[in-house]
Order: structure tokens, then sequence, then C-alpha cells
């Protein structure tokens, strides 16, 4: 017998709440309980358990959980997993810190070398002028 066939026997033992049902050979039997058996395995004293209620199982699912969340933050806790992950956290920022300050100074080197030719420039093209100034206006090379 397969699971499904298995299952379908069982739920045809079973019947609603308080109504009549007809057994065998057209004979009716009393009022069915939720939860009980009827015909001969309610004869044989077999019971079932009753469904649960949508409360207990509403509270078994949260108390599940408060479990699972307990367990979780207690291995948490063991072996400090959210301290490390602080700790990383940390570390990673002050490595891209550092980073960004040694992008900085690069950035000031290049800025300091860029001053330093312009101020180069500068004092050479001063000279330059001071040099073209001293020439005579009537220089073929100053006329051109």
């Amino acid at each position: 017998m397969r699971m499904g066939e298995e299952a379908m026997d069982t739920m045809k033992k079973w019947t609603p709440k308080k109504q009549w049902t007809r057994q065998r050979h057209g004979r009716f039997e009393g009022v069915v309980v939720a939860g009980e058996l009827v015909g001969e395995e309610a004869r044989a004293g077999k019971t079932r358990k009753k469904w649960p209620s949508m409360e207990d199982t509403k509270k078994k699912v949260t108390e599940e959980e408060e479990k699972f969340i307990k367990e979780i933050t207690d291995f948490n806790d063991e072996y400090e997993i959210t301290k490390k992950r602080d700790i990383v956290r940390q570390e990673n920022i002050k490595k891209e810190i550092s980073d960004l300050e040694k992008q900085a100074n690069v950035l000031r080197g290049v800025l300091k070398d860029e001053e330093i030719e312009a101020i180069y420039t500068t004092k050479y093209l001063e000279a330059e002028k001071t040099k073209v100034k001293e020439k005579p206006q009537h220089d073929a090379e100053c006329l051109r």
C-alpha cells in the first residue's frame, strides 16, 4: 500500500463532529465526536489524538521560534561570532581610512610637485623677460 492510500484509509475512518454516519449494511451508528474512530476500531477501544487547536499550534510555533533564536544567540556568544564580526568591520574601516590617507598623501605630493614646477616655470619666464628687456630694440632677433 502506498503512502497516499494509507492516508486516505485513515481519513475514511475519521468523521466530522456530531454527524450520523452510515456503516456497512446500512445501519446507522450514533453521534461521532471529533478525534474518535468509528466502527471496528472504536469497538476495539482504539482512539486517536484530537487535532490541536489553533492557539496550541501558534503557542508551540512561538515557543519553537524562541528556542531557536535562543540557541542561535547562545551559539554566537559561545564562539564570539558577533564580536568577531564587529572586530572585522572595525579593521576594514581602519584599512579603508588608511588607504584614503595614502591616496590623500599621494595627491598632496602631486600638487606639491606641480606647485614647484609652476614656481620654476615662473622664475624661468621672469628671467627670460628681464633678458629680453636688456636686449637692444633694434636687434634682428627681437624685431622678427
